[in-house]
């Protein structure tokens, strides 16, 4: 038998679940259940059935009850939490629909219970995803990657979004069963302050979703001229005369490597020279340079926080030409800043691999660029 499956209503929405049902019912599709967020549908007659939705306690309805409804008709097509859904002849009014029950309590009590964790699990996600964003370990996702970073957040606000109104919209249906009111059938549609809220975050998904898809469409990556052109130093800049060689793995001897996302412009150059005998150079460096001035400040900590180290693991150094310059305690590392761009290399020469100092400053030759 055929299966059709549709998103639930939120549990306060009475009219619009109904609405579900007795519209999927006009196509001929009847509910066999109802899920957390799903309702499913199978194959049956037109407008054989019609439904109707109450707020119940699960486990609540008096055995005599279901009994005499389903004498006049009407039986329990479907329940999930205090969703219950009632089935019945589309000749019957719902008006002669009388669900009578003393348990109001436990009604009132499990709606309060929902929009309370509702809320909770919002603040929680939230709290968590804002650790999260600003923890060093995704430090090298917003220098490289910062889109990802940003659909995450804006999905988790989509959610934290709904989930907060959903909370309320609940409140309000747990208080007006506490004072006796009738529950609010009507079926809202339109364009609401919330669906222009949720539709202005779901624009926003798509469009980090564009832009990262031309960002993936932007790297571009060229051997190393003899001489740099770009946002890097070479070695032979810095005094080398040796001949570029390639890795053991067939890796480019030299390669400059270019892209660019939301915040930054990325320079990755990475170069590999040898005699052929025992002395060698190598050197990678990443060269960002922001869109936005205000992120020139965070550089220096975002770099040294994708390395997974701390500002302690750095000594600071004036240098001539340059706006900043670290010095990393292994000797293999330099941080630097010149001109609003910043500058994480990796620098290895026969003397530091050997274990003691570099013979060559490769900070001293960004600086004099």
């Amino acid at each position: 038998m055929q299966k059709k499956y549709r998103f639930n209503k939120p549990d306060y929405a009475v009219g619009e679940n109904e609405k579900l049902y007795n519209d999927m019912a006009a196509q001929g599709w009847q509910l066999v259940k109802r899920g957390s967020w799903l309702s499913t549908f199978e194959e049956g007659k037109k407008d054989k059935y019609q439904y109707r939705v109450e707020i119940v306690k699960e486990g609540t309805i008096p055995t005599h009850q279901i009994s005499d409804l389903k004498h006049k008709g009407w039986e329990i097509a479907a329940e999930n939490g205090v969703v219950h859904v009632f089935r019945g002849s589309p000749k019957k009014s719902p008006n002669f629909f009388q669900l009578t029950l003393p348990q109001r309590d436990y009604v009132i009590d499990a709606l309060k219970h929902e929009y309370i964790l509702s809320a909770f699990i919002a603040a929680a996600l939230l709290l968590v995803t804002a650790f999260i964003l600003m923890s060093k370990m995704v430090s090298a996702l917003w220098l490289h990657s910062p889109e990802a970073l940003m659909m995450l957040a804006a999905f988790v606000l989509l959610f934290v979004f709904r989930t907060l109104y959903n909370s309320l919209r609940t409140r309000e249906l747990k208080v007006a069963i506490q004072e006796g009111e009738p529950i609010d059938r009507s079926i809202k549609s339109g364009m609401r302050p919330h669906r222009i809220i949720e539709m202005s975050l779901l624009a926003m998904i798509a469009a980090i979703a564009i832009a990262g898809f031309a960002v993936v469409s932007s790297y571009e990556t060229r051997p190393m001229p003899e001489s740099s052109d770009g946002t890097y130093i070479t070695l032979s800049e810095m005094g080398w005369d040796m001949p570029r060689v390639e890795g053991e793995d067939g890796a480019a001897a030299a390669s400059v490597e270019e892209s660019r996302n939301l915040l930054f412009d990325v320079c990755d150059s990475y170069e590999y020279i040898s005699d052929g005998e025992e002395s060698e150079c190598i050197m990678s460096i990443q060269a960002y340079t922001p869109h936005f001035a205000f992120l020139e400040g965070m550089m220096p900590e975002l770099i040294i926080a994708s390395a997974g180290r701390d500002v302690g693991s750095y000594e600071s150094r004036d240098i001539e030409g340059l706006d900043l310059a670290l010095y990393g305690e292994s000797g293999l590392e330099y941080i630097a800043m010149k001109d609003g761009i910043a500058y994480h290399i990796a620098y290895a020469d026969p003397a530091s691999l050997a274990g003691g100092q570099s013979e060559k400053d490769p900070l001293a030759t960004l600086a004099a660029k």
